[in-house]
């Protein structure tokens, strides 16, 4: 981001960047599961602001979904939700943000995930029974997919973190070189 960029511009470049992580990570071959979506999502939600906390990861859903296929419409609602709300979860726990927050968070919002999206394929995909047995294999079915998923977004959340971390150092570390080539042109 350049610096003298207004806020809006910044925060637009910023998700900008998000959607299109978002949309590389489920379209490039990964182990199942295994995307940036949640880290996306807690990043947008604790760094950008509310309203991105909902639009950058359902952005990048639709547009990965958009690319990959379709599948039934209260199953791919159910994955938005999921995702908007680990993005309101970062915009609740924007000023509480730190090593074992986000842990917390990343390993939330995949439980959230988990069992939401499991109990939606019980209900809507017609694959398992009515009833409680019915869920239970349902959720039995997807446990093979919980565990890359919970060590995917824990590592994804704390390298979109990181990397932020870093980014925000460097361009701290230049503001006084960059203040002080402006004030040389200015006096130029």
């Amino acid at each position: 981001i350049i610096f003298g960029m207004n806020t809006f511009l910044k925060k637009s470049a910023a998700a900008a960047l998000l959607v299109a992580l978002g949309i590389i990570g489920r379209v490039v071959p990964h182990v199942w599961n295994m995307t940036p979506m949640v880290g996306i999502s807690l990043f947008s939600g604790s760094r950008i602001g509310a309203r991105w906390a909902i639009a950058v990861p359902i952005l990048a859903m639709f547009a990965s979904d958009w690319l990959l296929g379709w599948y039934e419409w209260q199953i791919v609602m159910t994955v938005y939700a999921s995702f908007a709300l680990s993005g309101l979860a970062g915009y609740f726990m924007r000023n509480r943000i730190g090593s074992l927050s986000l842990a917390g968070l990343s390993a939330g919002s995949s439980i959230v995930f988990f069992l939401t999206t499991n109990a939606a394929v019980w209900l809507w995909s017609g694959m398992y029974p009515a009833g409680l047995q019915g869920l239970a294999m349902s959720l039995a079915a997807g446990l093979p997919f919980f565990r890359p998923m919970l060590i995917g977004d824990i590592l994804f959340t704390f390298a979109i973190f990181g990397a932020y971390a870093w980014y925000t150092r460097l361009v701290h570390s230049r503001a006084p070189e960059a203040a002080r080539d402006a004030a040389l042109v200015r006096a130029a």
